[in-house]
């Protein structure tokens, strides 16, 4: 343990190793495995999320974790009030509802959303954001996410869901944990994994709440960044200004776009 915590060691290096911590189980030895070594084949990845995604949250609760990818409930919880307040930074799916939806429908949206909770257990979601942030290659995982079944699907989906909301908000670095994943990294989990079970969570009632959610938030970053291409000239037009030097110890600068 303490050669693998000080990089001292590789998949490649000593491939048993996982392969005996996959056949005992040995939670904090695959965490660490995967947060270490930089060369762990597709194949191992997909039965250590297997694993994360299969066994209980009650069990994980007396397991000794690495818990730095841990997103931290007590204060998601405490923040909410704050979150009810501060602007979104355009991700939200509310911002692209029909005109004809009433204020009090779109407030009622965002309570819900601000009120969502995790699907799985803060220990359960450590594991989880090890796996999201462990390198791969596309070509080679796709087949073996292939191997996961229906019910890890949708555990996994929604927490990517849910990680993907999260991430989207400006208050982000309010949560511990979270700062660890990229919306790239969670969007690429989505896409790969919608595309290893497409038909499966298609057939699937349980997940027609889920897709609605994943297509509504998929508008939602359409209509941020055509928003965000309506004022890139004027963008392009400022950093082409040349501003004259401030001489003086202190200044305000007022910017209009119209």
């Amino acid at each position: 343990v303490q050669l693998i915590q000080k990089q001292g060691l590789s998949y490649s290096m000593c491939p048993e190793l996982m392969a005996i911590a996959v056949e005992k189980t040995d939670i904090h030895l695959l965490q660490l495995c995967l947060q270490q070594f930089p060369d762990i084949p597709e194949e191992v990845i997909c039965t250590c999320l297997k694993i994360f995604l299969s066994i209980g949250d009650d069990h994980l609760e007396t397991m000794n974790m690495n818990s730095d990818f841990v997103l931290d409930h007590t204060v998601e919880h405490n923040k909410m009030d704050e979150l009810s307040k501060i602007v979104q930074n355009g991700c939200t799916f509310e911002l692209i509802e029909e005109v004809s939806c009433d204020t009090q429908t779109i407030q009622k949206s965002q309570e819900i959303e601000l009120s969502e909770t995790c699907p799985v257990g803060p220990h359960k979601a450590t594991l989880l954001n090890t796996i999201i942030c462990s390198a791969y290659s596309e070509t080679f995982l796709l087949p073996h996410l292939k191997d996961l079944s229906a019910k890890e699907v949708i555990l996994f989906l929604q927490y990517l869901q849910y990680v993907y909301v999260q991430c989207s908000k400006e208050s982000s670095t309010h949560f511990p944990g979270i700062f660890h994943l990229t919306i790239q990294q969670i969007m690429d989990w989505l896409c790969l994994l919608l595309d290893a079970h497409f038909t499966v969570v298609v057939m699937l009632p349980e997940a027609r709440g889920l897709l609605s959610k994943l297509h509504k938030f998929v508008r939602a970053q359409v209509h941020f960044y055509s928003e965000l291409n309506k004022i890139e000239g004027s963008l392009k037009h400022l950093q082409r200004i040349n501003h004259p030097e401030d001489k003086g110890l202190y200044s305000i600068e007022v910017i209009k776009l119209t």
